[in-house]
């Protein structure tokens, strides 16, 4: 999708501060495959809980990659959690997933990606985040609109 996008649809420099190197694409990969095999783990019994911390981060990647309204990609290039869940949804049918983000600032593109998914009762998205030396919880209901 992104390798077909024309210039006229891609960000301007000046709002992304993602940058590619040689590797990148592939450590991109790497880390979106191994929330999906933790969760292929533990769903098939192979071990009870499973911790992913990986790199690049992901929760700054939204549906169709970057936020159009984003100043910031957070060096986001997969939502890797979003992908852990919805294998978990798609690959092995659970009925129900609750995605729990804490950081620093928002997930905005997890929280795009959880609008976006045509079966919101079984997605569900929670934030706490701190901004400017306040605590905010932002609760996203699995809605769309």
């Amino acid at each position: 999708l992104l390798l077909r996008q024309n210039t006229a649809e891609v960000k301007s420099d000046e709002y992304c501060d993602t940058s590619f190197s040689v590797g990148s694409l592939n450590a991109a990969r790497r880390a979106a495959g191994a929330v999906a095999d933790a969760v292929d783990k533990v769903l098939l019994g192979r071990y009870r809980n499973a911790f992913c911390l990986v790199r690049p981060p992901g929760h700054h990647a939204g549906y169709r990659g970057l936020l159009d309204d984003g100043k910031s990609c957070g060096f986001c290039i997969f939502n890797n959690v979003a992908a852990g869940a919805l294998h978990a949804l798609e690959v092995h049918r659970v009925e129900r997933v609750a995605i729990i983000d804490f950081d620093i600032h928002h997930g905005n593109g997890t929280e795009d990606i959880v609008r976006t998914y045509p079966q919101p009762h079984r997605l569900f998205f929670f934030s706490i985040h701190l901004m400017d030396k306040v605590l905010i919880t932002h609760l996203a209901a699995a809605t769309k609109g």
